[in-house]
């Protein structure tokens, strides 16, 4: 395999990964808080309910950074994708795929 692809390829896989994990800490953020206020509704313990809202501010504390470096692996995988005589291939394809879907996700959460 030439190295171009190669790159392109593990590249790829970089922004899938980070896509995910993405999407993993919006949605943990979401059930967290949801338990974090059923907790204060319920009148839990002020113990639990720091330390519940201790790992709220940890996960939305991972977001910003997670799309840091999402947004700057995007932009490496593009610069690669613009590099002539690979349009054709698999490995392109897929990648512009890839690429399409992590920038809407990147999109979709603020810094």
């Amino acid at each position: 395999m030439d190295s171009t692809l190669k790159a392109i390829t593990i590249q790829t896989g970089v922004v899938k990964r980070l896509t995910r994990d993405m999407r993993m800490y919006t949605e943990e953020e979401v059930a967290e808080v949801k338990i974090y206020d059923q907790w204060k509704a319920d009148g839990v313990d002020e113990y639990k309910l720091r330390q519940q809202a201790n790992v709220v501010e940890e996960t939305r504390a991972m977001i910003p950074h997670t799309k840091n470096r999402l947004d700057d692996q995007i932009e490496s995988l593009a610069a690669l994708l613009l590099v002539p005589g690979y349009e054709d291939t698999e490995q392109v394809k897929t990648a512009k795929e890839v690429l399409l879907l992590a920038q809407e996700r990147a999109d979709m959460v603020t810094k």
